[in-house]
């Protein structure tokens, strides 16, 4: 009995199925037209007798039972699944408009109904349309709380992400930040020479290059599908980003432009390898000067351990070569390790460790840094997410320098936190807000330096 109705009955052969797909309700399985025979069930029932038609192809009987419950009053039958239901038999059809038009609906009056949107995810990849698709399932991951359906969604979009031709990444961003040298913004610093300290006057001019200014920052990355067999997917990597400190005194500006061009294999069975493999080129410019140019290239492979454990490892290769000073040319090479975990739905962590050498023409010049750094990624309330990002480096260079009392080391302490909402999407451009500080120690006070930084950027993939 639904809503007061009776459902017509079917020539069936009666087959109870377990109580963890029908609850110990009894499935009907078909064998014969309708007859003016009636059965009582609950609504519950029904839908699920109206999905198992479904699942055999019986599409006529099973719009028999909808168009009974859909008939019935509203407090007893939850018409959302009439519409869903209605939808797989639509598209089923090849209906494939009035499906998602069903399904719409259904979003329309509950924006929260995870079911429908997966079903409307779902039907949108069938018919291979993998724009709306992602957004779908990347709505579910960010916004749904159900856990299941969320792993569901992530598998689903990295198919879609795989069989996706060509992919674009855009990223823009442009905020305040401040550079407070010793060297520019004290009247007077001392300096160590031999047993005599000095006490240098630095002028207006150096003094104005420190202070307020604005980054800038965009790029696009494009991925082109380049083969895909057996699950493994090779993409090219393109990637073109431009940045520009801009400070209030025009020779103290600095800008770079970096291109990348490798490729990049996934493997998304448990336990599978990916490997990263690029070549870069990066152009760097001091007071709107030509200032420093490298190129090279880096290598990354990383493995998932079970399910909450991912490791990577990253080595790189380049040559620096400088417009202003030449004996600063020479190899820059590093290798970092990082790994992640996912304790729990809600939070990421992860440890970072890293070592680069940089020799020079000039001994002295030539250096070794050492840096270590954690990460914590959280999901909080009303769909925020908090990453918090510090690190320590330490630098120790080979030689002293003529006229320094002692070897120059650095010690450099910088933190990172950024917040973003998940569910704010200003036409398509996810925004993120970063603060980043920065503090660098040395034994050579002329280079103690302090930075504050704002990232403001707006981030959207096609």
């Amino acid at each position: 009995m639904v809503g007061g109705m009776e459902l017509p009955r079917f020539p069936t052969r009666l087959r109870c199925v377990s109580s963890a797909l029908l609850g110990g309700v009894c499935a009907v399985a078909l064998s014969g037209a309708a007859t003016a025979q009636k059965v009582s069930t609950t609504a519950d029932g029904a839908f699920r007798v109206a999905m198992h038609l479904v699942e055999k192809g019986a599409y006529g009987e099973a719009e028999q039972i909808l168009q009974t419950l859909a008939a019935a009053p509203p407090e007893a039958v939850d018409q959302r699944l009439v519409d869903r239901i209605s939808a797989k038999i639509a598209f089923e059809k090849g209906d494939v408009q009035e499906a998602i038009r069903l399904l719409d609906a259904v979003l329309a009056y509950d924006p929260n109904d995870w079911d429908a949107r997966y079903d409307l995810a779902t039907i949108l990849a069938l018919d291979r349309r993998d724009r709306a698709a992602a957004r779908q399932l990347r709505i579910i991951i960010t916004r749904s709380d159900v856990p299941a359906l969320i792993d569901r969604a992530r598998r689903d979009l990295r198919g879609i992400e795989e069989r996706r031709l060509v992919e674009m990444q855009f990223r823009a961003t442009a905020a305040p930040s401040t550079n407070v040298n010793a060297a520019t913004s004290a009247r007077t610093i001392e300096y160590n020479l031999g047993n005599t300290v000095l006490d240098l006057d630095l002028d207006e001019r150096a003094r104005q290059t420190s202070g307020v200014g604005a980054n800038w920052v965009l790029g696009t990355t494009i991925r082109p599908r380049l083969s895909r067999r057996k699950g493994r997917t090779v993409r090219g990597h393109f990637m073109v980003r431009g940045q520009l400190a801009d400070y209030p005194n025009a020779d103290f500006d600095q800008g770079s432009v970096t291109l990348e061009a490798g490729f990049r294999r996934n493997n998304p069975a448990p336990g599978g390898m990916g490997v990263f493999v690029t070549s870069m080129y990066d152009r760097a410019y001091f007071g709107a000067a030509p200032y420093a140019e490298r190129v090279g290239v880096r290598a990354a492979v990383s493995r998932s351990l079970g399910k909450r454990y991912t490791v990577s490892t990253e080595i790189s290769a380049q040559h620096a070569a400088y417009d202003d000073r030449a004996t600063r040319d020479g190899p820059v090479v590093g290798v970092s390790m990082r790994g992640t975990m996912v304790p729990v739905p809600w939070a990421r962590a992860g440890l970072s460790v890293a070592v680069s050498r940089e020799d020079t023409a000039a001994s002295p010049l030539a250096n070794t840094r050492y840096t270590v750094g954690p990460s914590l990624s959280l999901l909080g309330p009303w769909k925020t997410r908090l990453g918090v990002f510090p690190s320590v480096s330490f630098r120790q260079f080979d030689e002293q320098r003529f006229g320094e009392l002692e070897l120059r080391e650095d010690w450099t302490y910088d933190i990172a936190t950024q917040v973003g909402k998940s569910d704010w999407v200003l036409n398509g451009f996810y925004p993120s807000l970063l603060y980043r500080f920065t503090d660098n120690k040395s034994t050579v006070a002329l280079y103690d330096y302090k930075r504050h930084t704002m990232d403001i950027s707006f981030s959207r993939s096609f």
